[in-house]
């Protein structure tokens, strides 16, 4: 993808025509709705521009607040507390904003293996180390959980937290079983263990519905549910949210960082509200959704025309990954450079994992249209097979 040269120092993303790059997950600046963003900052401006320009409440706009509320209401049958909701600069700084507050309780915190990598470094940097949770194929084994726990626990080490993305997740694209679910929101309540539950890519399923997040299932306060506009509208607005038991939430809005510059990314918060309640959002969405389903078909279609039988790529069911499973024997790194030999670039499935995961490959499917992303699932499926013989 071309960057104009004005804009090179600008944003994050680094692409080169030559090179279909696999490994960014992020949107097209194609499918991001300029417009409307700019359609309803207007309505803001023209409605409320010294309160837009004002500092805002410390937990973020009540009206994004009760857009949420109202929202998750009507999906999954619960609505939260008020002061339980507070608005961050997106999914990232929420999750660091909990992390400082847990880190008192713990020194670990549990992940999935994979798990979204970048999220590690966040971890790691408020000091807590990863420790695995028990999973298969269909995700975390919630059974085998309290034997994890109590046996960090008898050894001294105690978990600050567990770190999930249970829906449509980063990196393999699947969600966990609706039991699986249940068992485990009982399994921390039994345990007393904080989940913080990373929704960011509830908005995106595939031919389906998002099954009930966690945070629905959970009535003792033990899951936080933490997530963002960003894969559904827009990274740069810069705005997310986390739902947490209002003392954790307390703490968090009286914090010296809020309550010194009050809400974080206050304007773009009251953009986005108006954009729900506008009914612009759920709009966008339903092009949207439409449009990663037809980019995810065609990257694995792709893919399967040419990959050798000794592999596999799962279907997602949402979001914006594939999982891509090599030959036992293929080393995800050596397949990379082959692969960027043929164009194609994608992020070795090893940075997602605490050990081991080799032989795998994060695919995002989000930043190409589909056309792009057909050619390089048939590029790359004959990079395995060069590889594999």
């Amino acid at each position: 993808m071309e960057i104009p040269d004005h804009a090179r120092h600008d944003i994050q993303l680094t692409t080169t025509p030559e090179v279909v790059d696999l490994a960014w997950g992020q949107p097209d600046p194609a499918l991001l709705p300029a417009a409307l963003v700019a359609e309803a900052a207007a309505r803001v401006l023209g409605t409320d521009g010294a309160i837009a320009l004002s500092y805002g409440a410390s937990a973020g706009p009540r009206r994004l607040i009760d857009a949420l509320a109202e929202r998750w209401s009507g999906d999954e049958g619960r609505r939260p507390e008020p002061d339980a909701v507070v608005v961050t600069a997106g999914a990232s700084q929420a999750l660091d904003l909990v992390a400082g507050v847990a880190r008192e309780r713990g020194d670990v915190v549990l992940v999935e293996s994979p798990t979204y990598d970048l999220a590690l470094g966040v971890l790691r940097d408020r000091g807590l180390r990863p420790v695995a949770l028990p999973g298969d194929d269909a995700g975390v084994i919630p059974e085998a959980v309290p034997d994890l726990v109590r046996g960090l626990r008898r050894d001294g080490r105690h978990p600050a937290l567990a770190y999930l993305v249970p829906t449509f997740g980063n990196p393999r694209g699947t969600s966990l079983p609706l039991a699986r679910r249940r068992a485990l929101v009982e399994v921390a309540a039994a345990l007393g263990l904080l989940v913080v539950e990373d929704d960011v890519y509830r908005e995106l399923p595939g031919d389906g519905t998002a099954p009930p997040s966690l945070w629905s299932l959970d009535d003792g306060g033990h899951v936080v549910r933490i997530g963002s506009v960003s894969k559904c509208l827009g990274p740069g607005l810069r705005v997310g949210w986390l739902a947490a038991p209002p003392e954790l939430a307390r703490r968090i809005r009286d914090g010296g960082l809020l309550t010194s510059g009050g809400g974080i990314t206050h304007m773009a918060a009251m953009i986005v509200a108006d954009l729900y309640a506008s009914g612009a959002l759920d709009a966008h969405l339903t092009g949207l959704r439409r449009e990663l389903g037809a980019r995810s078909a065609a990257l694995v279609d792709g893919l399967r025309a040419t990959l050798p039988a000794a592999a596999a790529v799962e279907r997602p069911d949402g979001g914006y990954f594939a999982w891509l499973r090599l030959p036992p024997h293929m080393d995800g790194d050596a397949l990379l450079a082959a692969a960027v030999q043929r164009g194609v670039g994608f992020r070795p499935g090893r940075l997602f994992h605490l050990q081991g995961g080799a032989a795998t490959a994060r695919l995002c499917f989000a930043l190409y249209p589909p056309d792009a992303l057909a050619a390089a699932g048939h590029r790359l499926g004959d990079a395995v097979a060069a590889l594999a013989s």
